[in-house]
């Protein structure tokens, strides 16, 4: 599942405000049968600090620089159908993204949709994108969603 951690950088934008803004960022986390997630690390997108994730919506923030355990993107797509990585591509997406692809994939969750794309319209409640639907291994597809239809 996909969900927010905070880390303790800030952005440029928010450097001014007291108290802090701090900067919160996307990861990806597994979860067991009891309802708590595998640990795992993850970098910020925005400072590049290393964080153990713990729990959803918590992490702490590590000194080390650098790890061995952290997935990659490039590693991700070698173990997906090369048609589906060359149409995914074109909307650059973020490691948790991939790594929802790749969930999808070696668990067989068909149907189970991935947001590509997603914009906001000048009504907040009006949003609009695209998601990739997988099927099976080899069947998915690229629908588009907007909450104007729902």
């Amino acid at each position: 599942m996909k969900h927010l951690v905070t880390c303790t950088c800030t952005l440029p934008q928010f450097e001014s405000l007291d108290p802090p803004v701090f900067h919160k960022f996307i990861v990806f986390s597994l979860i067991n049968a009891d309802g708590s997630i595998q640990p795992s690390i993850a970098r910020c997108n925005n400072c590049e600090g290393l964080h153990r994730v713990t729990e959803v919506g918590l992490s702490q923030k590590l000194k080390k620089e650098t790890s061995a355990v952290l997935p990659d993107v490039e590693e991700i797509k070698t173990g997906l159908p090369e048609k589906l990585v060359q149409l995914v591509e074109r909307y650059k997406l973020d490691l948790p993204s991939w790594q929802e692809i790749q969930f999808v994939f070696e668990n067989e969750k068909w149907g189970r949709p991935i947001i590509l794309t997603k914009e906001q319209g000048d009504n907040p409640d009006d949003v609009s994108g695209k998601y990739l639907l997988i099927s099976s291994k080899s069947l998915w597809r690229i629908q588009t969603f907007s909450t104007e239809n729902l």
